[in-house]
């Protein structure tokens, strides 16, 4: 273990260490052998479709994948690691050797690639080729993005974004850069196959100068799902790449472990997961919710083996929690252990920003926007450093899904920013992340309907509203300068 001086961490950070300690023994969090490793098998061969969360080398739902000698393909074209970022959907086929994971293949297609045409801020939203984007708090914006949100971006730039596809074709993103290629690329099911042409979520495609990739035999079919590489000629996109899509698991594998939204559901014995068929057991472990709560449109992470269907039958099923938790703030103590549980070498531990006690796990996603440190992750940070970090509340406290080191030029002239729950008011202030935040007659508080509210008014109805919440430190006390609630019947939604 690492530590940073004890005089620099308060007494309740190790009680939320000791928690962490032990919930870390538990749950399901990526394991890579299904079982596996220790059995006595020489080699175990894996599949993990999920996003990157870090390098070093290569860490995919909280998997670290030795990469050094592993194939990489952008669509469908050889590449380099160095070619890779964190925050994009990757497919890894690996091999488990001793307890050590190498990746075999690491596959990266952008799920699009085109022109912002509508920007909804207060819905979070921005549609591309006719697709519609979410952003969530845990969507990477990339260092030449500024502001790093829907902010900094414009009618008619050309991205480049990766996600999950939601239930409704939506796209979850959870990385967006801008892109100077002069190519657009979209991702659908081909639908009204003909000789030279099919359609692809609404769009016209022109595929007679294809090359087609991965569409050999009965591939090439209405339904089959692919991505389309070419250029807009007359409303219709002129194809130079069809890449289809393999949307099923060789029954080789060992074990296999998927990442994404439930795109359909039968029953929880027949379901896909990004577009994967996947079934349970009797035996399927369950974390933060149950079998009942299986869904169309539930995000989850499923881990198990393939059975002779090619059907992934799940060991594990985690849910996926909601990042409500926004912290934009100063490093102010770091406590590091690379011992939490079965990490294989992923450095988790504790950190306090703004003197907010948070955890984090394998599964936590880093990049490093100051330096550009590749291998960037909770090692890397030095107290003082300027962080943005999201995450989630749970009985221990709050875990953070994503911590980005930024600029200090990036957090412009609005200071500090803070997102969450909160959990006790007084006269002049109210509690999140179990610190007082003080309102002044400056502050400028709106509703969730957005219109101005008083002092008096936001008191009646803040305890347990969703707020963000921007301010400054002064004299060691956090004063907001702007509060907006996000839903003014948060309470009465679940």
């Amino acid at each position: 273990m690492i530590f940073v001086s004890r005089q620099l961490i308060p007494r309740h950070f190790f009680a939320l260490l000791t928690a962490a300690l032990l919930a870390s023994c538990g749950g399901s969090g990526g394991s890579q052998t299904a079982g596996i490793d220790g059995s006595g098998a020489p080699v175990a061969s894996s599949n993990t479709n999920g996003t990157i969360d870090g390098f070093g080398s290569v860490i995919v739902n909280g998997v670290k994948y030795e990469s050094d000698n592993a194939e990489v393909l952008i669509n469908g074209q050889r590449a380099t690691e160095s070619e890779l970022r964190v925050g994009y959907r990757v497919s890894v086929t690996g091999t488990t050797r001793n307890g050590k994971t190498s990746a075999d293949k690491i596959e990266f297609i952008p799920s699009i690639v085109g022109e912002i045409t509508a920007l909804n801020p207060a819905a979070k939203t921005l549609v591309v080729l006719g697709k519609t984007i979410q952003v969530t708090n845990n969507t990477l914006f990339d260092a030449a993005i500024k502001p790093a949100s829907l902010a900094g971006l414009t009618l008619g730039q050309r991205v480049l974004v990766s996600g999950a596809v939601a239930a409704d074709g939506s796209i979850n993103a959870s990385r967006i850069e801008l892109s100077s290629s002069e190519s657009l690329q979209l991702t659908g099911q081909i639908a009204n196959l003909t000789g030279t042409s099919f359609n692809l979520s609404g769009t016209s495609v022109d595929y007679s100068g294809a090359q087609l990739i991965n569409l050999e035999g009965n591939r090439f079919i209405n339904g089959a799902r692919v991505t389309v590489i070419g250029v807009m000629n007359n409303n219709q996109l002129q194809a130079s790449l069809v890449i289809g899509l393999n949307k099923t698991l060789s029954r080789d594998l060992d074990s296999a472990d998927i990442e994404g939204f439930i795109t359909r559901f039968a029953s929880a014995t027949d379901f896909d997961v990004d577009g994967i068929s996947a079934t349970t057991t009797n035996q399927t472990r369950f974390e933060n919710g149950t079998r009942s709560d299986l869904r169309l449109g539930a995000k989850v992470e499923v881990e198990g083996t393939v059975n002779s269907n090619g059907a992934l039958v799940a060991s594990d099923v985690e849910f996926e929690q909601d990042s409500n938790n926004k912290i934009n703030g100063t490093v102010t103590a770091i406590n590091l252990s690379s011992s939490i549980g079965n990490n294989n070498g992923i450095i988790s531990g504790l950190l306090e920003v703004d003197g907010i006690a948070i955890s984090t796990n394998k599964q936590t996603r880093y990049e490093d926007k100051q330096l550009d440190v590749r291998r960037f992750n909770l090692a890397s940070l030095n107290l003082g450093d300027l962080v943005e970090v999201t995450g989630y509340s749970t009985a221990d406290g709050f875990i953070a899904t994503k911590i980005e080191r930024r600029d200090v030029d990036d957090d412009g002239d609005e200071g500090r920013e803070f997102e969450g729950v909160i959990s006790g008011i007084g006269a002049d202030y109210f509690i999140l992340f179990g610190r007082k935040i003080y309102t002044t007659a400056d502050t400028q508080i709106t509703g969730g309907d957005g219109e101005p509210l008083t002092p008096t008014a936001f008191y009646l109805i803040a305890l347990n509203q969703q707020i963000e919440v921007r301010g400054n430190t002064i004299n060691g006390e956090f004063y907001a300068s702007q509060i907006e609630l996000e839903d003014e019947d948060l309470g009465d939604d679940d």
